[in-house]
């Protein structure tokens, strides 16, 4: 390790694979080894000895603790005897010692669905691990300010039926969590894992950040495999079964390297530019849902190989006819075959082919196991290969935890009681309807009603404005809702004491015109007719129209932009 200057200065390292318990290396890792990159971490105030790996650690957090036992106890899971941390060999960076810690807590249990119990594996407690700032090159940078953090990792077995149930499962499971209010608030709070397989092996989707997108991503990753399998299919009628060596050649000096603005700047920025033959291919690399050059492309880009142009999407990129035809002539191609030309650093070269060689040849075996990352639009990406059970190992620094029956006795009194129960019971404190309630719960609309029951001191306004008010004003002017500006607006309405319907009113201009807080308070559009204002108001229309019960609601809008009171209104009609 090098350290730079005194502590909290960056440390730059490079992680080697290593056996784990069995003596085996874990796939994985070998892979990560290859890509060999280095590692930049920068420390924060709440850096320590520890995440900078210069000092052993000490024991897991009990707070942590507790709440991994109490979920335990909510899922019905069986606590272990004695929990035994363990080191997982991880290499990618995200840790600078190069494994995470991470230890069972419970095994077994259940959560109920609407298609029944879905039984519970292992509830697990373990570190979180570096966040990434930049990647690029061969070195990636690394802020050690979330490592450490305490993660409850809770796994399911294969029991979910669709999507839409895999999303009930996930939301039911991350509310025990947020019961035991132990769960940290914003983006990336709840991270979900999802593991599907379709008969070629077992895909995990890393890292879906938000529960709504399970449905995206599961339907997405059928897609791509329906489509592999179909592209397969069409590749072995066309090539033997073993899918030829990929060979690369220079071409950089070809003609349609210079027609090309693209390729023609790589090159003067030092790069050179290859091309490859693949047998048998053409049609299938961007086709309907085959989309084999994105599968490609993926694997390429991890180990710092971009830009990688296709056959199949040309013309395009400056290449016309001509090009096409000059690429395939030099490569010798038939009329089945594909190519790819990737602009390149001269030092990536050797390692292209052989990398989509292995990458065709694993697709073709209908082998499709691997981890993949979640896109914001519901893709997803090859990321690295399965990790397995190699990359386990004792951890060596910490003994045995041990949770005695008296302290399991104490916490009974704090396990956390579920949705449906919790539903109810929140229902019936806080004066609303069931349904509504639901809604606040399943929408993940919890903490927010929380934050505006405190800030309006009445949890059925605090309700009907993020239930109504709120996104019926979003849905009409298409502008998202900033709420630490609504609550603003709540607070000072509240000091100016303005009634219901004038908070209500100052919450949606504050939406629609996103305006600061201050502001809004201070529009005249905001402030409520008093009781001279409104009858002033009735008067003047009398003036000019006739003024009935049914109608001085209508007219009094059409007359002014500022809030009143309806059933104050129809009190001075006669």
């Amino acid at each position: 390790m090098e350290n730079h200057g005194e502590y909290g200065e960056p440390v730059r390292r490079r992680l080697r694979v290593v056996t784990g318990e069995m003596g085996r290396s874990d796939i994985a890792a070998i892979y990560e080894g290859e890509r060999n990159r280095s590692f930049r971490y920068s420390g924060a105030t709440n850096s320590c000895l520890v995440e900078m790996d210069e000092e052993p650690p000490g024991m897991p957090n009990r707070k942590a603790l507790e709440t991994g036992l109490l979920v335990s106890m909510g899922l019905g899971s069986k606590v272990m005897d004695a929990m035994q941390v363990m080191r997982k060999i991880v290499v990618d960076g995200s840790n600078t010692a190069g494994f995470q810690r991470t230890m069972l807590v419970s095994m077994g249990g259940t959560v109920q669905s609407c298609h029944g119990d879905v039984a519970i594996s292992s509830v697990c407690l373990e570190e979180d691990s570096a966040r990434k700032i930049s990647d690029s090159g061969g070195e990636v940078n690394y802020s050690l300010d979330r490592l450490g953090t305490p993660l409850l990792e809770i796994s399911t077995e294969p029991d979910m039926k669709d999507p839409d149930h895999a999303m009930e499962v996930a939301r039911k499971i991350s509310f025990l969590v947020k019961e035991l209010s132990m769960l940290r608030r914003g983006a990336d709070s709840i991270r979900q894992d999802v593991n599907l397989s379709l008969g070629f092996g077992r895909v995990e989707i890393k890292g879906v950040s938000r529960i709504s997108q399970i449905r995206d991503v599961v339907n997405y990753e059928i897609t791509r495999q329906k489509g592999i399998g179909a592209a397969m299919e069409v590749l072995e009628s066309r090539v033997n079964k073993d899918f030829p060596e990929v060979k690369v050649h220079e071409v950089s000096g070809l003609k349609f390297v210079s027609r090309s603005r693209k390729l023609a700047t790589s090159v003067e920025s030092g790069s050179i530019v290859i091309a490859g033959l693949l047998k048998g291919m053409k049609g299938l690399l961007r086709n309907g849902e085959m989309w084999l050059g994105r599968e490609i492309a993926d694997v390429l880009k991890q180990f710092g190989i971009g830009g990688m142009i296709h056959s199949d999407e040309l013309p395009g990129y400056g290449l016309g006819e001509e090009d096409i035809e000059e690429v395939r002539n030099f490569l010798e191609g038939s009329g089945e075959d594909a190519f790819f030309i990737i602009a390149t650093n001269p030092s990536k070269v050797d390692e292209i082919g052989s990398l989509i060689t292995r990458r065709i040849r694993k697709l073709q075996s209908r082998d499709l196991s691997e981890t993949r990352g979640p896109k914001d639009n519901g893709e997803t990406y090859f990321l690295r290969p399965l990790a397995g059970g190699e990359r386990m190992y004792p951890e060596t620094d910490l003994p045995f935890i041990v949770v005695g029956e008296n302290e399991m006795e104490s916490l009974k009194e704090r396990v956390p009681i579920g949705e449906e129960r919790y539903v109810s019971s929140f229902a019936e404190s806080h004066g609303l309807s069931t349904q509504d309630s639901r809604t606040i719960i399943e929408k993940e609309l919890l903490d927010t009603f929380q934050d505006l029951e405190k800030v309006t001191g009445d949890p059925r306004f605090a309700s009907r404005l993020i239930l109504q008010i709120i996104p019926d004003t979003s849905r009409k002017t298409g502008k998202e809702p900033i709420y630490a500006d609504i609550m603003e607006v709540i607070r000072l309405c509240r000091e100016m004491e303005w009634p219901r319907y004038a908070v209500e009113n100052a919450v949606s201009l504050q939406i629609s015109l996103g305006r600061t807080p201050g502001e809004v308070a201070g529009m005249k559009e905001a402030m409520p007719l008093n009781g001279k204002e409104l009858q002033a108001a009735i008067e003047e229309i009398r003036k000019s129209e006739e003024v009935t019960r049914k109608n001085v609601i209508f007219l009094l809008k059409k007359k002014t932009m500022r809030p009143f009171d309806a059933s104050e209104a129809m009190t001075y009609v006669a």
